[in-house]
């Protein structure tokens, strides 16, 4: 794959990151979809230390993508979602980015609904869950509490909001996000889980931000990572 510091500048200029954990059955899909769906998009694959297959499907991929990289975690110090998209923001070099999900639920034609809200020139695009496929009551219930108390915090703060701060969906502007994530680089809980509300804590108030929606669907293949760990470092960031 091309070395970090020779990522591609053009071709378009779009770059979509997926946050990859234990996702063989899915990835090389995915890749193929997207690139479909938006030819000529960059993807980062920002894989946070799979040991299923997930990064040797990246790779055999390389010729016939030249512009999917993949971003190799697995010896990094610390893990988890938000230093993995973290780390994969901080490294694009187009002129927008969106952060989805690999296995289905986000559905990658929504990236064209999301291209043209960053084309409209919002700083930050968040796909917004219309509806979402099979979750148990529980499952709802803590997402709907999630995103009550997310936006009581962002209130204290007397920061921007919007109408899914649980979304996993999400990109902007990269010059952008990337200013805001360096100028408050160390407030950011690395360990934790949703990136999108951990940026809206310390965006600048005048921040624009762009939604359409989606319907949050199941899983193609693989199993859901979110534990009791991921909803404790969410309500350890909240306040």
């Amino acid at each position: 794959m091309n070395p970090a510091n020779s990522l591609p500048t053009k071709d378009n200029d779009f770059t979509i990151i997926l946050p990859t954990f234990n996702e063989q059955k899915n990835i090389s899909k995915m890749i193929r979809t997207l690139s479909e769906i938006v030819p000529g998009v960059h993807i980062i694959v920002s894989d946070d230390g799979s040991i299923d297959g997930t990064k040797e499907d990246v790779l055999a991929l390389e010729e016939e993508f030249p512009n999917v990289f993949l971003l190799d975690r697995t010896e990094k110090e610390t893990h988890g979602l938000v230093i993995s998209v973290i780390e994969a923001i901080e490294m694009t070099k187009t002129k927008y980015f969106m952060v989805q999900d690999a296995d289905f639920q986000h559905p990658p034609e929504k990236q064209l609904d999301a291209l043209e809200k960053l084309e409209e020139g919002f700083d930050i695009v968040v796909g917004v869950r219309e509806r979402v496929e099979d979750w148990p009551f529980h499952r709802k219930l803590m997402s709907k509490v999630a995103g009550i108390m997310g936006r009581l915090s962002l209130k204290i703060r007397r920061k921007t909001s919007c109408s899914d701060l649980m979304s996993g969906l999400f990109g902007g502007q990269t010059v952008v996000v990337q200013s805001i994530i360096s100028s408050n680089r160390k407030t950011f809980s690395d360990k934790g889980y949703k990136v999108f509300f951990d940026i809206l804590k310390v965006a600048p108030r005048d921040l624009t931000i762009g939604e359409f929606k989606y319907i949050f669907k199941n899983r193609e293949f693989g199993e859901s990572k979110i534990g009791s760990k991921v909803i404790w470092e969410y309500f350890k960031s909240l306040f």
